[in-house]
């Protein structure tokens, strides 16, 4: 009777089917067999590790970690070996094909009916989708913190070379970053490469564009993957260094910027031959894109500072000159203050000549005769010349003119209107009164002091004194000439700098908030809203540089450095070029219409200051138009010429405000609320004169504007004509 045998057999064939079909993989080790080799895998088992059973059956389960034997978790199972006691681990394993995948293990010891450990059941359930996915989250979160933080780049770039190692699997990763004026590769950062190896590939000269991955990858502009180092014959100098290591493969990606400009290059040093999975990819292109972002934003940051330091020196020079002004004003002050004293010293000479003319007639004589700068002039009170001496009789050539009884008025080529003056105030003076006033005689300005002369307290005579106050005068004008700079210079200054600092502070302060709100927006599913505060991070970022490159071709234009380089190029073409990049700057409604004439707009001129006068032309119309309303543009031959037209229907421009609109920092009072920095137009102009054309505009305050651009379709010297505004 087999009958109890049969049911036996039956319970262990269900319990080994059910062994066999678990989703689990399943492997049982003889414990009493030197180093614990295994007896029985399933199903699952082959699956999730690749390997068939017969290359499982009589090894060791620790070929599944290869060359990664340094696991803390690795020390903990043999531990618990050792004490024959249950263990839960989770491991770094690898598959066949050299793939790494997480494994959760619970180990399990089977004893006999006499307490001895014969075996030891292995259970092992693959969560590498759930580790990958908690350490990719984790990562990046810290990533994205740093980078709002304005880490150092280096910091940065070290914490993205540890989170590709830990998330892609890989032995080794290093970032390097493009050098155009060198034209090579620097090492920016590097994680799990030896010294010598890290030190052997500080630099890379792109020429060599065969000698390794890094090189090929930024040349091409594609991802390299080498799936065996050995094989590659070109790629000999490192290819020691690395296998000494323990590395077999390697794989280099190009660091791309949101403009399509290579920024640098990414390599990850695998311990296993083979190509990354599309799992592993996905997650090393999204790294790279955030790799991307971070140097994007360190070379804004470098590049905010360096404009940062030319506005420092801009200002600098400002209020050197400031001072300058002020200090030759000062000396201006003081030479007034001079001539002033002298002019009261000459006063006081002339009435010291008064009373001393009365008691010694010589001595009087002999002062007239010599008085200096100026002349003493005696008229009686029918208004005749009875006496005339001081130095500048021979200055004005009167030294030899017989004036005796000849009226004051006949003074050879004094105009009418000064002596209908003079004839004034010498009627005055004979009546008793004192007069200071100025008159011009011959090219020379002079200041006249009139008093009378009394012979018992009656009125008699008229005594003029002339003093030459031409230099005087000429100080004077000098000074107020000094005031004016210098009111200009602090008025230029404080515009300057209220405008700079207005326009730096509102995209900042955006860029601050919308980086603040994707520190708050971490949940899975909030994607949208942070690429939404990314985007208008990217957008202030571009505001700010356009602020700045104007703040720069300021520069370059007031220093020479500007000049125009023609190339023949189609113009439709660069239009529409920018109207695609201006797409996304529309308002709410929006929209641009073109009118372009069939035919050819092939010209020979600067494409790149054409760009730019097009890019200030519709962000311009952008700006001061309304929602919902068209911008059109119009493109058209006119003989040896081309029109260029963008009208807008927005705010216009105020009728008295039109003749400065293309002054530096000009702000019509209708756009001061509008951001801006009012270089703009002013740059434009500069460059359609540079190419030989000409601007000229058309503008009702609250129907809009139309600005035209006139430029020969080969390129010509601007002849300074007058401008075609209207």
């Amino acid at each position: 009777d087999i009958t109890d045998t049969k049911a036996v057999q039956q319970v262990l064939e269900l319990r080994n089917l059910a062994l066999e079909e678990a989703s689990d993989a399943i492997v049982i080790s003889d414990a009493l067999l030197p180093d614990r080799p295994v007896i029985y895998c399933n199903k699952a088992f082959t699956r999730i590790t690749g390997y068939e059973r017969a290359e499982v059956l009589g090894n060791n389960c620790r070929f599944l970690q290869g060359p990664d034997q340094e696991q803390e978790a690795i020390g903990r199972i043999q531990k618990a070996l050792r004490k024959a006691v249950p263990s839960r681990e989770i491991l770094r394993n690898y598959r066949k094909d050299g793939s790494l995948f997480w494994n959760e293990l619970a180990l399990t010891p089977i004893r006999s009916a006499t307490g001895e450990v014969t075996h030891f059941i292995g259970v092992l359930r693959d969560i590498t989708d759930k580790v990958t996915d908690e350490n990719r989250q984790q990562g990046i979160r810290n990533l994205l913190e740093a980078i709002t933080a304005d880490k150092p780049i280096e910091e940065i770039g070290k914490q993205i070379c540890k989170l590709l190692v830990s998330l892609a699997g890989a032995g080794a990763a290093q970032i390097l970053t493009l050098d155009k004026e060198q034209n090579e590769l620097v090492a920016l950062a590097d994680f799990g490469m030896s010294s010598g190896l890290s030190n052997s590939m500080q630099r890379i000269t792109l020429k060599e564009a065969h000698s390794c991955p890094c090189s090929a990858a930024a040349t091409h502009r594609k991802p390299v993957l080498i799936e065996n180092i050995s094989k590659e014959p070109n790629w000999s100098e490192q290819v020691k260094s690395l296998q000494k290591q323990g590395f077999m493969a390697c794989w280099s990606y190009p660091i791309i910027a949101s403009n399509n400009e290579v920024l640098g290059t990414c390599t990850l040093y695998e311990h296993q031959s083979g190509k990354p999975t599309s799992q592993t990819q996905d997650i090393i292109h999204e790294i790279l894109q955030l790799t991307g972002v971070a140097l994007e934003r360190h070379k804004s940051h470098l590049k905010l500072q360096e404009s940062n330091a030319r506005l420092e020196a801009y200002t600098e020079i400002l209020e050197q000159s400031v001072e300058e002004r002020t200090s030759e004003v000062k000396t201006t002050l003081q030479q007034l203050m001079q001539t002033n004293q002298d002019l009261e010293a000459q006063i006081n000479t002339t009435r010291d000549a008064q009373f001393r003319a009365r008691t010694n007639q010589k001595l009087f004589a002999a002062i007239a005769r010599n008085f200096p700068r100026g002349l003493i002039m005696v008229v009686d009170p029918h208004k005749n010349l009875l006496h005339l001496e001081g130095e500048e009789l021979r200055l004005l050539h009167l030294d030899q003119w017989d004036f005796q009884r000849q009226p004051v008025t006949s003074l050879p080529g004094l105009s009418v209107n000064y002596q209908e003056l003079l004839q004034d105030r010498i009627q005055e003076t004979l009546k008793g009164a004192h007069h200071s006033f100025e008159l011009d005689y011959l090219s020379q300005t002079y200041t006249i002091n009139s008093t009378p002369l009394s012979i018992d307290s009656e009125p008699c005579w008229a005594l003029l004194v002339w003093s030459n106050s031409t230099d005087q005068k000429k100080h004077e004008q000098e000074l107020v000439r000094a005031l004016e700079a210098q009111q200009e210079l602090n008025d230029l200054k404080s515009r300057f700098m209220s405008m700079a600092s207005h326009e730096f502070r509102t995209p900042l302060s955006a860029i601050l908030t919308s980086a603040t709100l994707i520190g708050k927006q971490q949940e899975p599913g909030k994607e949208g809203r942070r690429n939404h505060y990314v985007a208008q991070i990217q957008n202030n970022v571009r505001n700010l540089v356009v602020i700045l490159d104007d703040f720069l071709s300021l520069s370059k234009l007031d220093e020479g450095e500007i000049s125009c380089n023609p190339t023949t190029f189609d113009l439709r073409a660069l239009l529409r070029t920018v109207l695609e990049e201006m797409e996304t700057n529309l308002k709410i409604g929006q929209h641009f219409v073109e009118d372009c004439e069939p035919g050819s707009y092939q010209v020979q001129q600067d494409p790149k200051l054409t760009r730019h006068i097009l890019l200030n032309l519709m962000s311009n119309a952008i700006k001061y138009a309304p929602e919902n309303s068209v911008i059109e543009l119009v493109l058209r031959r006119e003989d040896e010429n081309i029109m260029l037209s963008v009208r807008d229907h927005g705010i216009g421009i105020p009728k008295k405000e039109q003749k400065q609109i293309f002054n530096r920092f000009f702000r019509a009072r209708n756009a001061e609320n509008i951001q801006g920095t009012g270089l703009g137009l002013n740059i434009v102009k500069q460059y359609t004169e540079l190419m030989g054309g000409q601007i000229r505009f058309k503008s009702t305050e609250g129907l809009g504007s139309t600005f035209e651009i006139l430029l020969p379709i080969t390129h010509k010297t601007y002849n300074h004509e007058k401008n075609l505004s209207d």
